[in-house]
């Protein structure tokens, strides 16, 4: 069984900060990302949305891409799809089977953390 995603609301009914008062996840990857290696994990599949709950090590940078390959970034500005990890994590909404891609260029390396919440259907996907 999996932790549902059971959002607070306000009185106008948008959702209340997502990184707070989430219960413990039974869904979710944990490891060391080595310096200047993509690696990437598959969202489970046995629901079919989920609230990704992404957090870094903190003082590190790590990049993230849910759409593509992540890469580390060089030279000048360009289009992306590509965001970095914030010492507060970073939520995003992913769907079964999708690929989620991490890389950092810290020596050292970063120890990421994914946990995964059952979310609901949003009218804006599909």
């Amino acid at each position: 069984m999996s932790t549902q995603f059971l959002a607070a609301r306000d009185a106008s009914g948008a959702i209340i900060d997502t990184n707070s008062a989430l219960p413990c996840a039974l869904d979710g990857f944990s490891g060391l990302l080595a310096a200047s290696t993509e690696q990437h994990i598959t969202v489970p599949s046995n629901y079919k949305y989920w609230l990704a709950v992404m957090t870094v090590q903190d003082a590190k940078t790590v990049y993230f891409d849910g759409i593509t390959t992540a890469v580390v970034p060089s030279g000048s500005l360009a289009a992306t799809t590509m965001e970095i990890i914030p010492v507060i994590g970073l939520t995003r909404y992913v769907k079964a089977g999708q690929t989620l891609s991490f890389i950092t260029a810290d020596t050292g390396g970063s120890t990421l953390c994914v946990k995964y919440y059952v979310a609901n259907t949003y009218t804006n996907v599909d």
